[in-house]
């Protein structure tokens, strides 16, 4: 059953009181939805950096990964290209690139393929250990404000696709509150809901109460909490 925005009201009301007992601030819904947002890009955010050696953390990051999605090349130099990242895009995962040398009939697998800093990119790709390589099937990449850069040296780019996690969708409980005058406008009336589950749901309502009492000055409980999700602990 999917988590409804009053289900994750209710807990974040309920948790802010048992941790904040002393204190009269009242958090209105726009405001529990922010917290509720800020804290789940924190959380994906902590996860997705250990999500290769992490079996939990995968399972709880699946709803955001996206499997093989191509790329369009935007730009074809002469040493390298620019593949278009999605708009959605957050995080690589994996790269498949597909390519051709000069007498090739078919396309081959470059199964090296290794990321650079962008500092490190003139340098690297005029080194004979490290340049683009059809023979050693080895090329390298970088993100720059462009998209995805990617060498080429003796051979031609036919294909480029990646596994990626894509950035959280924010929730909105624009049935839950009369003063969403914008979000109306331009989303209706029916609230974004969460897109994971109650267990992730637990852990990033956990992490917003924290702000949230961080806020007011009482967060010594909260804190406690926040740091043994945000560790894995």
């Amino acid at each position: 059953m999917a988590v409804t925005n009053l289900q994750i009201h209710n807990e974040l009301s309920r948790r802010f009181k048992r941790v904040t007992s002393n204190s009269s601030k009242k958090i209105n819904t726009e405001e529990w939805d922010a917290y509720f947002n800020e804290a789940y890009r924190a959380w994906v955010k902590a996860r997705v950096s250990v999500a290769k050696t992490n079996s939990k953390v995968r399972y709880d990051l699946r709803p955001l990964e996206i499997i093989n999605e191509k790329l369009k090349i935007k730009e074809d130099a002469k040493s390298w290209v620019i593949a278009e990242l999605p708009k959605n895009y957050y995080n690589i995962q994996s790269i498949a690139i597909m390519a051709k040398c000069k007498d090739c009939d078919k396309a081959y697998s470059l199964d090296d393929v290794y990321f650079l800093q962008g500092n490190d990119w003139r340098s690297t790709i005029s080194d004979p250990n490290w340049k683009p390589s059809f023979l050693w099937r080895r090329a390298p990449v970088d993100e720059n404000s462009e998209g995805l850069r990617i060498g080429v040296g003796d051979y031609k780019i036919e294909s480029i696709h990646i596994d990626y996690y894509r950035l959280p969708n924010p929730i909105y409980s624009v049935e839950l509150s009369e003063c969403y005058v914008d979000l109306r406008q331009t989303m209706g009336n029916v609230n974004r809901g969460f897109e994971l589950n109650d267990f992730q749901m637990d852990e990033i309502v956990d992490i917003a109460v924290y702000y949230a009492s961080r806020d007011v000055g009482n967060f010594v409980e909260a804190k406690t909490q926040y740091e043994k999700i945000i560790n894995y602990k």
